[in-house]
C-alpha cells in the first residue's frame, strides 16, 4: 500500500467531507449514474480488490459514500488515483468536476466551493494525464527523469531495469508485483492470475509467478493449484476417513474406492463401502 507522504501532488488536510455520513444519498446517486454508464467495465473488476481499496480509504478517514464514488470514478486503479480525484493539486484544483448539491452551494462530493473545481475544458487534460500515467507513460518529464518510468500502481519513478512486465508490456515496480501476487495468493486466487492492469487479460505463467514470489509462497501456490484441480475434477473424491486428507480418482462405473490409507468407501455417496446395499439404504441406516 502506498504511504500517504509519498503520494504525488497531494496535500492531506483536515477532511472537509461528510464525516458522519455512512450513506449519503447525493453522493450515492453520483456513483450510481457513473456505474450505469460504465457498468461493463466496473462489473469486471475483482470484488475483493474493490472491498480492499474501499476499506483502506475508510480506514484513512473517508466516509463510505466518498470512498466508493472516488474509487469507481478511477475504476479502482488505486488509492493514489482516488485521492488525486478527491483532493486539491498543487494549483488548488480538485480532480473532479463540480457536483451541485441540493443542500447548499458547495459540491455534493467534497463540500468545497465551485471555484476550486475544474471547468469542463480544464477537466479533459486532467483525465488525459490520469489515463496516461496509468498506461505507464511519462508524467510531465523533465531533464532529471527522462530515463525513468512510472509504476502504474504506486506512481513512483524507476529506471526501466527496475520495472517488470508481462508480454502486454504494462510496467510495474518489483515491490508492487510482489505485493500483488502475494495478495492474490492470500485470497487463494490461483490458476488464472491476470496482469495488474484491470483492462488487460494477459495471464501470469507459473514460471513468472515463481520468479516474483518467495520459494515458500510458491510452494503455497502449488498446493492451492493442486487443490483447485482436485475440486474441479468431478472424478476426484476425498477420503472420508477423519484426518486422512488424501483423494482418489474414480468414476460412476467403478464405485469401490480404496484410499492409500486403506479406507474403503463409495465413489457415489462417500460412505464406507457397502457392496450389497444401495446408497439410499446406507443413508437411512446412518441417519444422513
Amino acid at each position: 500500500m502506498v504511504e500517504l507522504n509519498s503520494l504525488p501532488y497531494i496535500e492531506m488536510k483536515e477532511l472537509p467531507f461528510h464525516q458522519n455520513d455512512v450513506e449519503n444519498d447525493e453522493i450515492n446517486e453520483i456513483t450510481r449514474n457513473f456505474i450505469n454508464i460504465h457498468s461493463e467495465k466496473i462489473n469486471s473488476i475483482d470484488k475483493n480488490l474493490k472491498k480492499k481499496l474501499t476499506n483502506e480509504m475508510i480506514n484513512m478517514g473517508y466516509p463510505y459514500s466518498v470512498s466508493d464514488c472516488s474509487l469507481n470514478y478511477v475504476f479502482f486503479r488505486g488509492i493514489s488515483q482516488a485521492l488525486e480525484f478527491l483532493e486539491e493539486n498543487e494549483n488548488g484544483i480538485v480532480g473532479h468536476l463540480f457536483f451541485p448539491s441540493s443542500k447548499n452551494q458547495n459540491c455534493a462530493l467534497c463540500s468545497k466551493d465551485e471555484n476550486v473545481h475544474p471547468k469542463i475544458e480544464q477537466y479533459r487534460p486532467i483525465i488525459a494525464s490520469r489515463n496516461s500515467s496509468v498506461e505507464g507513460q511519462f508524467d510531465s518529464p523533465n531533464d532529471t527523469n527522462l530515463n525513468q518510468y512510472q509504476c502504474m500502481v504506486c506512481f513512483e519513478r524507476f529506471e526501466e531495469s527496475n520495472l517488470w512486465s508481462l508480454k502486454c508490456n504494462h510496467k510495474f515496480c518489483i515491490n508492487c508485483i510482489h505485493s500483488y501476487l502475494n495478495n492474490e495468493l492470500e485470497i487463494t486466487k490461483v490458476g488464472k492470475i491476470k496482469c495488474i492492469d484491470i483492462n488487460c487479460h494477459e495471464l501470469f505463467t507459473d514460471e513468472e509467478i515463481k520468479n516474483n514470489i518467495t520459494p515458500e509462497m510458491f510452494q503455497k501456490y502449488q498446493k492451492f493449484l493442486e487443490l483447485k484441480k482436485i475440486i474441479m475434477n468431478p472424478n476426484a473424491k476425498w477420503c472420508p476417513r477423519p484426518g486422512c486428507g488424501r483423494y482418489q480418482i474414480g468414476n460412476k462405473n467403478q464405485l469401490h474406492m480404496i484410499c492409500d490409507c486403506g479406507f474403503e468407501y463409495c465413489f457415489k455417496c462417500s460412505n464406507p463401502w457397502h457392496p450389497r446395499k444401495k446408497c439410499e439404504d446406507v443413508y437411512l441406516l446412518l441417519g444422513n
